[in-house]
């Protein structure tokens, strides 16, 4: 039985064209980069049941690319705190089978700007804390 949030193979070979449209693709293990115009997707064990993607510099220019990434292996993107995001409302009812398990509620966000607008908080902290780690603070 497959897990409602886990990648079927048209999905995941929906997302290596996603990222291969944009001049990324993954290693064997998962790992690779997508170097975009004013940012980057850095991908960490990527594979059926997604995994970690980080953005690097601009977060609008990377929401672009992650938010065709998640419609096309209907993912849910899970930010370190705030709300679980989804592309679909089809996503949005898979997803909500799971909100225990993903750790609270998810939402729909329509577009790539949305997207930017629901993670800027999340990516701000980051940078924050990358920022004092490097001034060894």
């Amino acid at each position: 039985m497959e897990t409602p949030l886990v990648m079927t193979e048209t999905e995941l070979r929906a997302c290596l064209a996603v990222l291969a449209r944009h001049g990324g693709r993954l290693d064997e293990d998962g790992g690779g980069l997508v170097r975009l115009e004013g940012g980057a997707l850095q991908f960490s064990g990527f594979d059926a049941e997604g995994d970690l993607v980080k953005v690097i510099g601009d977060l609008r220019v990377a929401c672009h690319v992650l938010f065709e990434l998640a419609q096309a292996g209907q993912m849910a993107i899970l930010p370190d705190s705030g709300d679980g995001l989804v592309t679909s409302k089809e996503t949005l009812a898979r997803a909500q089978q799971l909100e225990d398990e993903l750790g609270g509620p998810v939402v729909v966000v329509d577009d790539a700007e949305a997207l930017a607008t629901a993670l800027e908080a999340e990516c701000e902290r980051a940078r924050a804390y990358s920022e004092r780690a490097a001034r060894g603070g």
